[in-house]
């Protein structure tokens, strides 16, 4: 008798062996690393350089430092951005 495709197919997947927390943990790690561009913890908690921050660099204060543009290392993370008092247009 022939055997059914499907029901094999469940039985493969299903017979996997699941992978280690650790494992998991490991491959987490280095995609973070390892992916530029990405808005994680440490991504996330940078601070522009002629700004300061707080709260993980969700409040940037940008005041009165003669920027001319909006600094493009802004974290996603940001909240509240502060730019008063500089010569941005």
């Amino acid at each position: 008798k022939g055997h059914d495709p499907v029901a094999m197919r469940i039985t493969t997947v299903t017979s996997l062996p699941s992978p280690s927390p650790l494992l998991l943990l490991v491959v987490q790690l280095l995609l973070w690393l390892i992916i530029p561009g990405r808005e994680a913890v440490g991504a996330a908690s940078t601070c522009p350089a002629p700004c300061s921050c707080s709260n993980q660099a969700s409040r940037v204060i940008c005041t009165r430092r003669n920027l001319e543009e909006v600094p493009d290392s802004i974290s996603n993370n940001t909240r509240y951005l502060n730019l008063q008092e500089n010569s941005i247009q």
